[in-house]
């Protein structure tokens, strides 16, 4: 097959190979013998395009990977078609040589897509441990102003975010056609628990994607943010300064490796993602700070089971005298996402009446074990462990804390419903935690 690829990538789709096997039994060996027929070398022919409707043919078109002329070849097909499939505008599409028994030398290309709705809609309504009570709304409008640009409106609310409204507008093909340009305005209330805040501001992000697998992005990020500082447990003497709401300007590059599938329940491959944060660039930023964060996961088949584990850290520094960084950037451990043997942001340091201090810097692995019971239900053990830390890049690997649980996945069209069940081990904390959410811890 990998020779027969090659001699199409060269031109030749007609190709024929023949494998001839010669056996010596004395010796206990085979020797094969390739016959190689490559055909006439072939060339694309006239290229039609079908299926359009709202679409402008001259987009797609943009959007191939060969003309007519150029010497023919599968992965030029291949390329064409992931090409304007990543435009979002379409249910289907493909791009196929249509080869004749004549073997005709100009091979005619046709390409044929099915285009999605121009508006779509999705409501959506759920109870999790940590958010209570959601719902939200997530719309798509294609092909906005034309050409290949969409618009998403969402809007959420839940016990985390009483409210959370966003519009972004997407404009794929910016400067190349792997590079993506989002605009997103946004407003939104947080109530965490260790902070209560309201926020608004604008992500600009450049996307490239490098190949199906690997991609990188650099965002600007404007907020202003308006912190209740009665929420917050330690101020130390910007207390007065952060009565008023006060801004951010960040730079966040980030890059991403991913061939793990399937999609919401991943059972094969590698998850990589690395993300830093530069605050304090002009715009009256109050904060200077440097954030670091790494996310490194694994999935492995195991005798019918699947064996999925987690490493992730991060660090911050601050670059001011005072050392404060905003609460909404710290690192917070536990939670159905996180070390399950502790409530949402409740493993780190806490105030007196245990209020949840955040950190600068963060640990976190797990490790779980999923199989099949019946149907659609499958089930989990797993371990986690963690910890945060005051201190910049202060890993105290001795003071990390360890728990031990297990759950029940029901698998859903929008991924799986999952019930968790887990405790600390040999520490002081003995309570139960339970959590129920949608999706996989990782």
């Amino acid at each position: 097959r990998m020779l027969a690829l090659a001699l199409e990538n060269f031109g030749y789709p007609y190709c024929k190979i023949t494998p001839a096997i010669e056996v010596n039994k004395e010796r206990l060996t085979a020797d094969v013998l390739w016959s190689v027929q490559p055909g006439p070398r072939c060339r694309f022919g006239d290229i039609s395009i079908t299926g359009t409707n709202h679409t402008s043919v001259d987009l797609i078109a943009g959007r191939l990977r060969l003309t007519t002329g150029d010497i023919y070849s599968r992965s030029a097909l291949e390329k064409s078609q992931r090409s304007i499939y990543n435009l979002s505008l379409f249910h289907i599409v493909t791009v196929t040589a249509q080869l004749t028994s004549a073997r005709d030398t100009l091979v005619p290309v046709v390409v044929r897509i099915a285009e999605a709705p121009r508006l779509t809609s999705k409501i959506g309504v759920g109870y999790g441990r940590e958010e209570k009570f959601r719902i939200y709304t997530d719309s798509y409008y294609l092909g906005f102003l034309g050409g290949a640009r969409r618009l998403n409106a969402y809007a959420k609310h839940s016990s985390l975010e009483p409210y959370h409204f966003s519009l972004r507008l997407i404009q794929p093909g910016f400067i190349t056609d792997n590079t993506t340009l989002e605009i997103q305005p946004f407003l939104l209330r947080q109530d965490e628990p260790a902070y209560t805040e309201n926020r608004y501001g604008n992500n600009t992000t450049l996307l490239h994607e490098f190949s199906r697998f690997l991609r990188v992005s650099i965002t600007h990020s404007f907020e202003r943010v308006d912190l209740d500082t009665t929420s917050v447990a330690d101020l130390s003497e910007l207390e007065s300064d952060l009565s008023d709401a006060y801004n951010k300007s960040s730079l966040m590059p980030g890059l991403t490796f991913d061939n793990s599938s399937p999609m919401f329940s991943p059972s094969t491959g590698f998850y990589f993602a690395t993300a830093a944060k530069y605050s304090g660039l002009g715009l009256g930023s109050e904060f200077h700070f440097t954030r670091l964060l790494f996310d490194l996961r694994r999935y492995q088949p195991v005798l019918g089971m699947v064996l999925a584990g987690r490493v992730k850290a991060g660090g911050i520094r601050s670059n001011d005298e005072h050392g404060f960084i905003p609460p909404e950037d710290r690192y917070y451990a536990g939670g159905s996402a996180s070390v399950r043997g502790w409530a949402r942001a409740e493993l780190g340091p806490v105030d007196d009446e245990d209020t949840p201090l955040g950190g600068n810097t963060l640990i976190e692995s797990s490790l779980e074990l999923r199989f099949p019971i019946i149907g659609i239900v499958s089930g989990a053990v797993f371990s986690d462990f963690g910890n945060v830390w005051e201190g910049s890049y202060s890993f105290h690997l001795d003071d990390l804390r360890y728990s031990a649980g297990l759950g029940i996945r029901v698998a859903t069209p929008i991924g799986a419903v999952r019930l968790d069940a887990a405790r600390p081990v040999s520490d002081i904390e003995t309570n139960w935690q339970f959590h129920i959410s949608v999706g996989e811890a990782f």
